[in-house]
């Protein structure tokens, strides 16, 4: 005798059940997995900016009062007098970009991007990009413009996320409950009665099935099954 119809289609309930579950899983994993990314972009990030500020203050070096032991030929050779100028705007970049230090990559994701951006802002509207790629190294400027970019990017996905609705796996665990539940309580309808081995072979496979009741508590049974309704059990035919 082949298995009943709606014992078939109690069995594919439960498959298309858990299949949403892992698919619902899957995408609570994959939002922590970019949580985790996010974390280790917003260190490199930092550590761009205290890159710049360390560049930039290595040109007070051409002002410090020792310099002047350095005679006419020595100077000449160590570019001092050239570099006065751009030492002079290194000095103007400190204080108007870390005139706080860098106390200003401790704060939140979207306060930190808008404080990056005014300090790129400034460089722009004194119209010193040149002289600070000269300052910093045109690859370190590069890179913090770039990465000023995607940050932007980034504060705006986890703003997006935080104002989607949370993927909440209680329901779908209790969608699973019911129809295992069905789904193990119809199969057993159609055990033959003359085969007993068999039947104790099948009930023993559905035991975990049959007990989730007796070992779940009652706050956990209320909490999983919040908000979601158990599907339709499939009706036996009559007759069956």
């Amino acid at each position: 005798m082949g298995v009943p119809e709606y014992v078939k289609e109690a069995a594919q309930s439960l498959a298309d059940s858990v299949d949403d579950a892992e698919n619902a899983l899957t995408e609570r994993l994959d939002g922590k997995a970019d949580i985790g990314l996010e974390r280790s972009f917003d260190v490199l990030v930092d550590n761009v900016w205290v890159a710049l500020r360390a560049r930039l203050e290595f040109w007070r070096l051409y002002r410090h009062d020792g310099i002047g032991l350095l005679n006419a030929e020595e100077r000449t050779k160590a570019k001092v007098d050239e570099h006065l100028e751009l030492t002079r705007v290194a000095e103007e970049l400190l204080a108007r970009l870390f005139g706080d230090g860098v106390e200003f990559l401790r704060l939140s994701y979207p306060q930190q991007a808008a404080h990056m951006a005014a300090r790129l802002r400034y460089i722009e509207s004194r119209g010193l990009q040149a002289e600070f790629s000269k300052l910093v190294g045109a690859e370190p400027a590069a890179l913090a413009h770039v990465c000023q970019q995607r940050y932007e990017a980034m504060v705006s996905e986890r703003t997006a996320r935080d104002n989607a609705v949370t993927v909440d796996l209680r329901p779908l665990r209790a969608k699973i409950r019911w129809a295992a539940e069905n789904y193990a309580s119809l199969l057993i309808s159609t055990l033959p009665k003359g085969d007993e081995e068999w039947s104790k072979t099948v009930l023993a496979a559905l035991q975990p099935m049959l007990a989730t009741d007796i070992t779940r508590t009652k706050s956990d049974a209320g909490e999983e099954s919040e908000g979601a309704e158990p599907p339709v059990p499939v009706d036996q035919p009559e007759g069956e």
